[in-house]
């Protein structure tokens, strides 16, 4: 698909020229200054070699138009033959040319008005067709925007369409997609006007809730090329009623993080009873010793210690190979020395020389270096640590007890409990504050990659 970027609407200010587009509407700078600017050559990741592969062109205006104003002329010596598609709510503009030979061509885009008679400015672009085997594509497709963005937690219940852009061309007829609140999916549609295209819309056909975390999901993703990308997923939530992010899911993370620690005496066990637990609120498995997470520990007074590094083998008295944490899953590391209780258990059993928990410690989980603000991916103080994140370190666990991180703002010990209204949502919460983000087990609860996974957004 060729595509022609409408630039955005100028509400105020100077407005901007590109140097491949003339202008001949005889109005004045001022008189401008309304207008959306003129178009820029995009073409879907080819901007000045148009594949032939795609007979389309695409123009995107800055705002929904009338569809039944303005022309769009294609021409090469004479005029090209065209039929026009609108879609994305007036927004975008398919031209169906049929397959264009190689050559150069001129579009001609004017008399466009926004549907509130905002005039479009008239603009003149040449482009450029080449034969598709000569442009060489290895790459699998890329979002490069999408609306809402992702994390949004500010979403308005109203939200009626889900929009993204890719890098070039996907294929529709490969791609399947899901809306889902955690507990059911929602009622959506794709917009199939083009089978080729690198703006993908979805229709959504119901009223969102307020105050509940959304997950869009694509999968099948495909170019023209064959290149895929197998999954993209976009997290998004709704304000509350009266527009505040809704508790479900602000101060959500994605990225692994520590989800429990027990420094000794798990099970009326001794010392070396104690066990760190990781989370994967990502929705893909994650291999820990290809990613090069690491953990580390220190004293209130002492330097960080390498604890264990999941793609060192020589650190563990056993290790699950691959060092994998499922989606949506946990890992349990214990020390080598623990009963069988809890050992049994394990995914990684580190040596008992490396492996010592104790109280006031900070525990890090650092990926392909040292605990810093390069390679720290989470990082857990107790007592009275005196590195930890936020202005104050988390409470210090008694011996066997477990410090446990929360599935929600309002999460509490009992909701977090055996029963509890959290108890399987998960531990992605990480507002980078200790004392406020985890809470006291009294009867700890280690879980490992077998456990099964506990869904955070339901």
């Amino acid at each position: 698909m060729h595509m022609i970027q409408i630039g955005r609407l100028i509400l105020a200010g100077s407005l901007l020229t590109l140097p491949c587009c003339s202008n001949s509407d005889g109005m004045t700078d001022e008189q401008r200054t309304a207008e959306a600017d003129p178009p820029a050559i995009v073409a879907s990741g080819f901007p000045t070699a148009v594949p032939q592969s795609v007979p389309y062109l695409a123009c995107d205006f800055p705002l929904a138009c009338m569809t039944n104003r303005g022309e769009a002329a294609i021409t090469q010596g004479t005029n090209i033959p065209c039929t026009r598609l609108w879609a994305n709510a007036g927004q975008r503009l398919y031209l169906k040319t049929g397959t264009l030979p190689p050559g150069k061509y001129t579009l001609r885009v004017r008399g466009f008005y926004s549907e509130d008679g905002q005039p479009v400015r008239e603009s003149i672009t040449n482009f450029s067709v080449v034969a598709s085997g000569s442009v060489q594509d290895t790459r699998a497709p890329a979002v490069i925007s999408q609306s809402p963005k992702d994390q949004d937690f500010s979403v308005s219940p109203a939200l009626s369409r889900i929009v993204l852009r890719f890098d070039e061309p996907v294929d529709l007829q490969t791609l399947g997609y899901s809306l889902s609140d955690g507990g059911r999916d929602l009622a959506c549609t794709l917009e199939t006007s083009v089978r080729l295209t690198d703006l993908v819309v979805c229709t959504i056909l119901e009223r969102l809730a307020p105050g509940t975390s959304y997950i869009f999901s694509l999968f099948g993703i495909s170019d023209t090329a064959g290149n895929s990308l197998p999954v993209h997923f976009l997290l998004f939530a709704t304000g509350s009623a009266d527009g505040e992010e809704g508790h479900l899911a602000a101060g959500l993370v994605e990225h692994v993080v520590i989800s429990e620690i027990c420094p000794g005496g798990f099970a009326a066990g001794g010392a070396s009873d104690e066990f760190i637990e990781l989370y994967n609120p990502g929705l893909s498995p994650l291999d820990l010793a290809a990613s090069g997470y690491r953990l580390y520990k220190a004293s209130a007074t002492g330097s960080p210690e390498l604890l264990c590094d999941f793609a060192n083998g020589t650190h563990f008295a056993r290790l699950l190979a691959p060092a994998r944490i499922p989606a949506q899953g946990f890992y349990l590391v214990v020390n080598q020395a623990a009963e069988t209780a809890l050992s049994s258990q394990a995914d990684a059993l580190v040596l008992k020389t490396r492996m010592s928990l104790a109280a006031n410690n900070t525990v890090w989980l650092t990926r392909n270096g040292v605990p810093s603000e390069a390679f720290t991916v989470d990082c857990v103080g107790m007592g009275q640590a005196t590195r930890h994140e936020g202005p104050l370190a988390a409470p210090q666990p008694a011996n066997g007890m477990s410090l446990e991180r929360k599935a929600r703002q309002d999460s509490d010990a009992a909701a977090m409990g055996s029963g509890g209204r959290d108890e399987l949502r998960g531990n992605a919460l990480d507002r980078d504050t200790n004392a406020a983000d985890c809470i006291i087990r009294m009867l700890p609860q280690p879980q490992s990659s077998r456990a099964g996974y506990e869904d955070w957004s339901r």
